[in-house]
This record gives C-alpha cells, structure tokens and sequence, in this order.
C-alpha cells in the first residue's frame, strides 16, 4: 500500500518558510542573551533569599535585593546594543524573536490543518495540550518551562514534507541538494 504525499498548497509553504525563518532567528538570538543575562546578573550578585544565586531571568522576582533589578535590566539593553540586537526599548530582544516565533508557529499549525484533516478545525482545538499515554503533559525538549501542544506534534510529523516541497529558483529543494 502507498501512501500519497499531500501537495501543500504556496501559502502553507509560505507560513512553514516564515516559521523556520522565525525559529532560526530565536535559536540565534537566545544563546547570546541567555549569557549576558547569566553574565550580568553574577556580576552583580544577584541572589535569591536563600543566598544562591540566581542565575536565569526568569527568576528576577526571586532577587532578595530587587535594587538590582534596574541596573541589570540597563545592563541588559547595553549589552543586547553591543551584541548589535535590535529590539525595541526595555524590551528583551530574545523574548521579542520567540514572541515573533510562536505566532508563527500558531499561523503555519492553523494554515496545515485543513489539507491533514480534510476539512476545518477551530483555533481552540488545534491548541490543546498534547499529553502522553499517561495524561501528563510532555515538557518540550529544549524550553524546560514550557509544554509540547498538539500543534508541536503536528508539525514534527508535517514539516519534513512541507520542506520536500519547497522551491529554490524555481527548482525543488530535494533535486538541488
């Protein structure tokens, strides 16, 4: 039995070219922050209330000295100038690239849906969370904090089909290689 390749029609490859555009862009940007962040806030002692220090921006609300927090927000800016990231004044520029990346993530799960289903789905249901044979939800492999959804299972199984199909010069990615 065969089984027939879905031809994906020019704006799901278009959303699929702007995700992983916008996935390569965070996958960038995140490491050069997440330094100076870890940088700046040891350089300033920044430790939480029971004297270990905090190391991950995620957890500045735990800083016993919350004076510090305006100079490493400042510092952050500086450094983000330095590292030549544009961003938008006191905002995190790898905070910016993943917000950037998850709405074109939802945008690229809501475009495939019809041509995998044959037909509609709603935004709500394409969104659950995805959850092991077990119930639980599964932790996505490179964001400790954050869940796989259903959409995340979706395009791990779609996307290599989707990049088949996509187009260099007119020519398929697959015969240029």
């Amino acid at each position: 039995m065969s089984v027939k390749m879905i031809e994906f029609p020019e704006s799901v490859k278009r959303d699929a070219e702007n995700y992983l555009l916008a996935l390569a862009m965070f996958e960038t940007i995140a490491p050069i922050v997440i330094n100076y962040q870890k940088s700046i806030l040891l350089e300033l002692g920044a430790k939480d209330l029971t004297g270990k220090d905090v190391t991950d921006s995620r957890f500045l609300f735990t800083i016993e000295d919350q004076s510090i927090v305006p100079t490493f927000l400042k510092r952050c800016d500086e450094e983000a100038a330095k590292n030549n990231l544009k961003h938008e004044p006191d905002h995190c520029p790898m905070l910016t690239a993943e917000n950037i990346m998850i709405q074109a993530k939802r945008l690229l799960i809501i475009s495939i849906l019809p041509c995998v289903l044959n037909g509609e789905i709603s935004e709500e249901q394409a969104l659950d969370y995805y959850r092991d044979k077990s119930g639980n939800l599964v932790e996505d492999k490179f964001h400790k904090y954050r869940y796989i959804t259903w959409g995340d299972k979706l395009l791990e199984i779609v996307m290599p089909a989707i990049i088949k199909q996509f187009k260099i010069d007119g020519k398929e990615l697959r015969s240029s290689l």
